[in-house]
């Protein structure tokens, strides 16, 4: 039930965040933190450096 609780709440926060991210994006500390986070999630740093890396193919 906790677990259950837990994950709900990631993913409130998670949609939250997804939809205000313009604004999250603006201060330059949140953005840092939010592109370190993506950065050390394996599946979300492939598509990140494919989308904005200037040495992708």
């Amino acid at each position: 039930m906790k677990k259950i609780i837990v994950s709900l709440g990631i993913i409130v926060l998670g949609i939250i965040a997804y939809r205000y991210r313009y604004v999250l994006l603006r201060n330059r500390i949140t953005r840092r933190i939010i592109i370190k986070t993506v950065m050390e999630i394996p599946p979300l740093r492939r598509r990140a450096l494919k989308k904005y890396s200037p040495f992708a193919t």
